[in-house]
């Protein structure tokens, strides 16, 4: 079912396509929301044609989806300013997402936010002016890709992730997240944060081949976080500061067990294990600039036990 301009909206688009149905938004389509667009019903795929946009005119999250099996793909999706609360994307206890191909420009909360979704293709999408974390997870959010993403979260307003996956809830736990081939802006924190922060310690982390860029140095930023989390693998990230002080914390892994650093290369960032047990930090590339403070380690190891620091 294709959605026509001032005909046919993109609600009536979307839930006359019914199960399984595609709606198309047409190339140009351009609509305003004062209400959320939700996507209820099972194996529907909201596709659009290039420039159909989607912007947010009131307190809203600009696209709900509660159902299962739902495809985002090629939208233009907007708040530019950041004006009006809520998230662009929003999936709860929703199964066999995928969001791809999409433009999101500005959110007051989230960019995309996954609460209790499983299994998830969040892929090649172009995020920026997120005041909040870009792409978020929490609760017992699981199996969930995120890769290939281009995200610009260089605002230095508020404290934000580029992507962050928390369990967040007491009992609930973020597991089976795989972070992979994201390139990245950075600004206030850091670039891809996982833990626990009130929940279950996350399981089954996978962090690979992103680039993340520090853009600026407003606050303590830094490279890949996790705390408090249980067999995880950071692998061929990078992580560039080129801001000629201290190094920041290039790869910090702290409260968590079981968990690799390998290959990566970090410039102007180090490496801090704290309270960890069963690590490996190996054969990764560490350059701290030549004015950085003489007191600082390149690698920090602290109160951690049977750690492998080797080869790097």
């Amino acid at each position: 079912m294709y959605a026509k301009q001032g005909v046919v909206s993109a609600q009536s688009c979307i839930d006359g396509a019914g199960l399984g149905g595609v709606c198309v938004l047409p190339a140009g389509y351009s609509e305003a929301l004062t209400s959320s667009l939700t996507i209820r019903q099972t194996g529907q795929t909201l596709k659009c044609q290039p420039g159909a946009t989607l912007t947010k005119s009131s307190n809203i999250d600009l696209i709900t989806v509660t159902s299962s099996g739902a495809t985002i793909m090629g939208c233009e999706l907007s708040d530019e300013h950041a004006t009006y609360d809520g998230s662009i994307i929003s999936a709860q206890a929703a199964k066999n997402l995928t969001v791809t191909n999409n433009t999101i420009v500005g959110a007051k909360l989230f960019g995309i936010y996954l609460r209790n979704v499983i299994h998830a293709n969040i892929a090649n999408n172009k995020l920026q002016g997120c005041e909040n974390d870009s792409i978020y997870g929490d609760s017992n959010s699981s199996d969930i890709q995120v890769s290939s993403n281009t995200i610009d979260a260089s605002s230095i307003t508020i404290w934000h992730h580029a992507i962050g996956f928390h369990s967040h809830d007491a009992s609930k736990k973020v597991s089976q997240i795989h972070i992979d081939g994201n390139h990245i802006t950075n600004g206030y924190d850091y670039c891809v944060e996982v833990g626990a922060f009130g929940g279950s310690h996350p399981t089954d982390i996978e962090i690979i081949n992103n680039v993340c860029t520090q853009k600026s140095i407003p606050g303590k930023p830094g490279g890949y976080s996790l705390d408090s989390v249980d067999e995880a693998t950071l692998q061929g990230n990078s992580y560039i500061n080129d801001n000629n002080g201290a190094p920041l914390l290039g790869i910090e892994l702290v409260s968590g067990s079981h968990a690799k650093a390998i290959q990566n290369t970090l410039v102007g960032a180090g490496i801090t294990i704290n309270k960890q047990s069963f690590t490996i930090v190996d054969h990764n590339s560490i350059m701290i600039h030549s004015s950085a403070d003489t007191q600082t380690a390149a690698i920090y190891s602290g109160s951690s036990r049977t750690v492998g620091n080797n080869h790097n």
